[in-house]
Parts: C-alpha cells; structure tokens; sequence
C-alpha cells in the first residue's frame, strides 16, 4: 500500500524551455504561462483540413520535437535573420506550420512562431500536461492534475499524478488516451489534457 502511495505521489516538473534573448523577466512569466490551463489542447486533426509540405510532402501542420537543450528560433528561414527565441529543452514539443528548404516554421506552447533548421527537430512524438482531471486542495488553494493510469479507462488503478507543465513522451494515442513515459514511469492519460497532439489524432 506504501508503495502505491508513493507512486501516485510522483509529481514532475519542467520549466518553460522558450528563453527570449536577454529578456529574463519576460522568461519568468512565460514559466507560468506553460502551467496554465487556459490554453488546453482544442486543435482538432482532420484529414480533410491537412495541407501538404512542399519540401517534404508531411502533413501540415504537424508535431515533432526539439532534438537539443540549445535551440535558436530565427525571425526568417536562414542563418542571417535575427535570433528570435532561444530554447533549452530538448524534446520540448512544437508544432510545424510551414517549410522552406532546409528550414521548418515552428509554432510552440505559447503561440510564439518562427524558423528553426531541419536538423535541430526531430520525429520523436513528445506533450507538455495543460491541463488535469483531479483536483487537490493545499493551503485552502485548489490544485489540478492530471492522473496517469495503468490502462486507457478512467476507472483503471492510478500511477501518478501529473502537474500541468509536466513534459511527456508520446508512445501511442487512440483519439481519447495517450501512452505516455515520464521519468521511466509509463501510463494512460486522457489525450485531450496534452499539447503536441492533435485531437482525434491516433499515433501507433
């Protein structure tokens, strides 16, 4: 029972991976912008709706995630424009908007756009937590998370609980729940609680 305990305890954190260039107060505010649930997931996949790269013939929009901890965002598809964003996540999800040669126009968690190269984004499929369905009370303030599950059901045995801003691994989805993998730890979450999945989207 202890053990049980302490697993459904297992709370993750990470903080906001977009760093404006020599901004430091606006970085701190962006850290609790991610914890928001504000903005929960409401992108809906249709495949009636998907447009088609030029460069790569992939799907647009779609996700993919940072390949490094250091990730510039530039103003334009080149070397020469301007640094936008710095960030220093890997894995971090964002979503690609548009392409140009060897450049992706990405668009991350805050609706903050812009280019980054081919080669500093990868296929692996990755979430940020945006939002719970449980709620705590801690010092009289009321507290969201979102519970990870041994299997896709809402009445199956809890895991851990996860706080909004927690950054997942994506294995599968099935259009209503989420396999995921955080901190070694693998479960059920419901897909509608993720940013860096679409709805509706199944991934196998």
């Amino acid at each position: 029972m202890n053990n049980a305990i302490l697993i459904l305890s297992l709370v993750s954190f990470v903080a906001s991976c977009a760093l404006p260039v020599d901004a430091k107060e606006i970085y701190s505010k962006e850290k609790e912008a991610v914890a928001s649930d504000d903005d929960a997931n409401e992108i809906a996949y249709d495949e009636k709706l998907v447009e088609y790269g030029k460069v790569t013939g992939l799907s647009i929009p779609r996700f993919v995630a940072l390949k490094s901890n250091l990730v510039n965002m530039r103003n334009g598809p080149a070397d020469r424009y301007p640094i936008k964003w710095v960030y220093k996540k890997k894995w971090y999800p964002v979503q690609i908007v548009g392409e140009f040669d060897n450049w992706r126009k990405i668009r991350d968690f805050d609706g903050e756009d812009g280019w980054v190269h081919e080669n500093l984004i990868s296929g692996q499929r990755t979430a940020i937590v945006v939002d719970g369905d449980m709620e705590e009370v801690s010092n009289g303030k009321k507290k969201k998370y979102l519970v990870m599950r041994r299997h896709g059901r809402v009445n199956a045995y809890p895991i851990a609980k996860l706080e909004p801003g927690v950054l997942v691994k994506l294995a599968k989805c099935n259009k209503e729940w989420c396999n995921i993998n955080v901190e070694g730890k693998r479960g059920w979450v419901q897909q509608s609680k993720l940013w860096g999945v679409m709805q509706n989207e199944t991934i196998k």
